[in-house]
């Protein structure tokens, strides 16, 4: 099939850095979907941004590259 997708658990594995802090080590996002195109929310609270730039950076893995479709900030209040 055309544009399916591959991998499986232990394909995408990366660290989560926001900030200057590793918040998440060794996230699996395709475990974490459980199937292809499966959307995965991982809320990350409480960052302090003091420069006026959200810095997230994702360190993956020899297997394959860290993969997002999206981030969604807010504000808080």
């Amino acid at each position: 099939m055309t544009g399916a997708a591959t991998g499986g658990p232990n394909r995408r594995v990366f660290d989560i850095t926001v900030e200057g802090n590793k918040l998440i080590d060794n996230f699996d996002i395709n475990a974490a979907a459980g199937a292809a195109r499966t959307a995965v929310i991982v809320p990350i609270e409480r960052v302090a941004v003091n420069d006026g730039m959200l810095t997230i950076t994702f360190n993956g893995t020899e297997i394959d590259y860290p993969a997002i479709s999206g981030i969604e900030v807010f504000a808080s209040p």
